[in-house]
């Protein structure tokens, strides 16, 4: 176990982001559900999850229905299942199909076998292709979300990764270039093989005035990573940590989540909190 936690103003693009992270090895972490049955209810989930002893941050997209009832619209791996196929989850349903509305079938998604930490691109719904064709069975989690490109060298300006995202993802939203806090998650290939756990905000730690997904990028890339996804984000970005010995959250927005990917226990006691 060799978990740091980080708190820094990150300057990227001429803008400055207060930036929280976790920097741990992939077996340090965990993705797990939250158990919240209506994601619309305000609450203080990222707070309480520190007081638990619960050091992470919010995972990946979801949707609802007309009822509120939610549904994964983004692939995540729990103990080497689809989240939605997890023994004694069934709180809400087995509904992990896209739809119009969604993205989930363009997102990519990080994966760690306990072994090795890699990427699967697009392949269409997941809930019809998980087990044949993903090999979610060797996965001890993965997390879905839209890839940065930190691999693709051609892109030079804001511009020209507006352009790649857009061409990789043809179903996503203009809300990519809106300035809100967001979560992702990344991995230091090469002799590091670290994960990297973030949460950017605004000024103040807000809600607003946040990065774009391209600052993501930029972000991302200066944290050294091989490999970035960008998950959920606005006002259901939150990260709970440890600062002077307290537990501290922050929950932007009040909007509690799905899921969370977080530090498991013994790796939550080992870790480094002094924030350098």
């Amino acid at each position: 176990m060799s978990v740091k936690f980080y708190q820094r103003n990150i300057t990227v693009n001429g803008k400055t982001f207060p930036s929280k992270f976790y920097l741990g090895d992939p077996d340090d972490f965990c993705i797990e559900p939250t158990f919240i049955a209506n994601s619309t209810d305000a609450g203080n989930d990222a707070k309480t999850w520190g007081d638990q002893g619960v050091y992470g941050t919010n995972a990946s997209f979801f949707g609802l229905d007309a009822n509120k009832k939610g549904y994964m619209s983004a692939l995540h791996i729990y103990d080497n299942k689809n989240m939605v196929d997890k023994n004694g989850f069934n709180l809400y349903g087995n509904t992990n199909l896209e739809t119009s509305s969604d993205n989930a079938s363009a997102f990519d998604f990080l994966y760690y076998t306990g072994s090795s930490v890699g990427v699967k691109s697009k392949t269409g719904s997941w809930y019809n292709t998980q087990a044949g064709n993903q090999g979610i069975s060797t996965m001890q989690w993965g997390i879905g979300g839209f890839n940065m490109l930190l691999s693709n060298t051609t892109i030079n300006s804001e511009t020209s990764f507006n352009n790649a995202l857009v061409a990789n993802y043809p179903q996503i939203k203009a809300a990519y270039k809106d300035p809100v806090s967001r979560t992702a998650i990344g991995y230091r290939g090469g002799t590091d093989k670290k994960i990297v756990l973030a949460a950017c905000f605004g000024s103040n730690f807000g809600y607003s005035n946040g990065p774009t997904m391209y600052e993501i990028r930029l972000i991302m890339n200066y944290l050294g990573c091989s490999i970035a996804l960008c998950l959920d984000g606005s006002n259901c970005t939150k990260i709970s940590y440890k600062e002077n010995g307290s537990n501290k959250g922050i929950d932007n927005g009040g909007r509690q989540t799905w899921c969370r990917i977080r530090l498991k226990t013994a790796a939550a006691a080992t870790t480094d909190w002094t924030g350098v």
